[in-house]
């Protein structure tokens, strides 16, 4: 028998010894054609929901979403293989779909994520039958809905009930600009987003945004939700206090699908 182009004797005589060989080589060839089979199979069933993670993985971000991996290859193996070029395999942690329009066939795509953390959806168009696909995201703690009119208290109570540790925030279309904390004066502003309403305005980092269109502003979750009455290319008066002075400014709304750069 020739083994990658060369003769072993040992195995032939092996072969020519073996009287169920000998007897049946035709299901002994079989047999042995049969395990080949088996193999193939149980190596494609253990790369198919990689395949399919990728799959998923690619369709997202071409989207414009953005996944967010974390190594899941032990440390110890780490060390052995570092200096070997093999593929390091990951987990999903979490996904950010506050930029994409989201429709059914993309909440389709979170089945192959059941592991993640975090989840924004940017959802105008997703019908309360496509949310279900929430509820096979078990570990699931923190979940952004913006946009997402069709995702009613019924739904809500229903994800509540499969997953208990899920915290449920929701935006609107519109789109200020900033991430932010409350301050005893209102909500102090910690970041702004580039080309954002809030960026052409003037705000900055530090400023303490007290009023918003003529409505007292108590924290961030209470600019959120007066945001959310309005929508994108709205113009608004927002008042703030940049040190001791205060000012005012006139901002136009954008939306959450607004590029960045």
């Amino acid at each position: 028998m020739k083994i990658m182009g060369f003769h072993n004797s040992k195995i032939d005589s092996a072969i020519q010894q073996n009287p169920i060989i000998k007897k049946r080589p035709v299901l002994f060839w079989l047999v042995l054609i049969e395990i080949f089979l088996f193999a193939i199979a149980a190596g494609l069933s253990i790369a198919h929901p990689y395949l399919q993670r990728q799959r998923a993985i690619e369709q997202i971000r071409s989207l414009g979403g953005t996944v967010y991996e974390e190594p899941k290859q032990p440390r110890w193996l780490n060390r052995i293989t570092r200096n070997i070029p093999l593929h390091k395999s990951s987990k999903v942690v979490a996904i950010d779909l506050s930029s994409a329009t989201v429709d059914d066939e993309t909440m389709e795509l979170l089945a192959a994520f059941p592991d993640i953390s975090y989840l924004s959806i940017h959802g105008p168009e997703v019908t309360p039958q496509a949310f279900e696909n929430l509820l096979k995201l078990h570990s699931l703690r923190t979940l952004l809905l913006i946009d997402c009119p069709q995702f009613s208290a019924h739904e809500e109570e229903f994800l509540h009930e499969a997953n208990p540790q899920v915290a449920i925030s929701r935006r609107g279309a519109a789109l200020l600009g900033i991430t932010g904390q409350r301050h005893r004066w209102g909500c102090e502003i910690i970041s702004i987003r580039p080309h954002s309403g809030a960026s052409r305005a003037g705000l900055k980092e530090g400023d303490i945004i007290v009023s918003f269109a003529g409505s007292r502003v108590k924290g961030f979750d209470s600019l959120t939700d007066s945001i959310s009455k309005y929508r994108p290319g709205d113009d608004v008066t927002v008042g703030y206090f940049r040190g001791h002075r205060k000012h005012y400014a006139e901002v136009t709304l954008g939306s959450w699908t607004d590029k960045v750069y």
